[in-house]
């Protein structure tokens, strides 16, 4: 059919859409999965048959580098960033000049809005202290907001699985009156309606492929048996101090939890005391 469609309407049709003008075109998935593109200028009644054949592309937003990071998230489409690994931030406040902060503290920021929040996709940090940074925004430009640092995102996560997450931390993020929260407020909150669906996620895509690798988990479970002492568990798995320290900062970069806070040590505890 898109041979006749291609007679019919000449030069009113796009093929292999790549980019998108949707005050110009209506966008619809051919049978192989391509987008084409139709002009407006066609009447109702041409729309309705042609959109009867096909399904209709939905055009989420008009930057052409933010409407992958739509599809990912409601499409379920490939993961659309060229870094392998995003810190996903979400923000709840009104102040809408979140990326040019954020680009203060991450090389690279992609930013969305979904309902009342904002999702920042985030690249490359400057330092690991963003609630600091966070601290330092609001005193410095009277901003009243409030974010969560959530999950590293990457190539493996599928986009419905991070869109349960964000819908997730949406409801907690909202009720809290914490400016800054990270996924150990998430775990150890035993409130949250959706806890056991948190830490579903969290097993899968996060802790658990962690703890899988026997190594990491020997390093973990040596480490509460002795009460958080570093140097007590270096000289129990027989390695120096500083091979600890940067075993720890490896589980850090991969969960987001820092084994020596207390606070992360107390969710990591907990979600492997949910697990056993």
């Amino acid at each position: 059919m898109i041979e006749k469609l291609k007679q019919i309407y000449n030069d009113k049709i796009i093929l292999n859409v790549t980019k998108f003008d949707h005050s110009k075109y209506y966008y619809f998935y051919n049978t192989n999965g391509d987008v084409f593109g139709i002009e407006k200028t066609i009447n109702i009644n041409e729309y309705k048959l042609i959109s009867s054949a096909y399904i209709e592309k939905k055009i989420y937003d008009n930057d052409n580098t933010l409407q992958p990071v739509y599809e990912y998230l409601f499409e379920n489409s490939t993961y659309p960033f060229k870094n392998n690994k995003a810190k996903l931030l979400i923000i709840d406040s009104i102040y809408p000049e979140f990326k040019e902060i954020l680009l203060s503290f991450f090389k690279e920021v992609e930013l969305i809005k979904l309902d009342n929040i904002y999702v920042a996709f985030c690249f490359e940090a400057y330092s690991s202290d963003i609630n600091n940074f966070l601290i330092t925004i609001i005193d410095d430009l009277g901003i009243n907001f409030k974010l969560h640092e959530g999950i590293n995102i990457n190539s493996a996560i599928p986009g419905k699985v991070v869109l349960e997450y964000l819908s997730i931390i949406k409801q907690y993020i909202t009720k809290t009156l914490e400016s800054y929260t990270d996924i150990s407020n998430i775990l150890t909150n035993e409130k949250l309606d959706s806890k056991q669906e948190y830490i579903n996620i969290i097993d899968q895509y996060v802790i658990g492929p962690v703890l899988k690798n026997t190594t990491n988990k020997d390093i973990i479970l040596t480490y509460f048996k002795n009460d958080l002492n570093v140097s007590k568990t270096a000289k129990d798995l027989y390695i120096n101090r500083n091979s600890l320290l940067n075993k720890f900062e490896a589980i850090h970069k991969l969960t987001g939890l820092n084994l020596q806070k207390f606070t992360h040590a107390c969710a990591m505890y907990l979600f492997i005391s949910h697990k056993e």
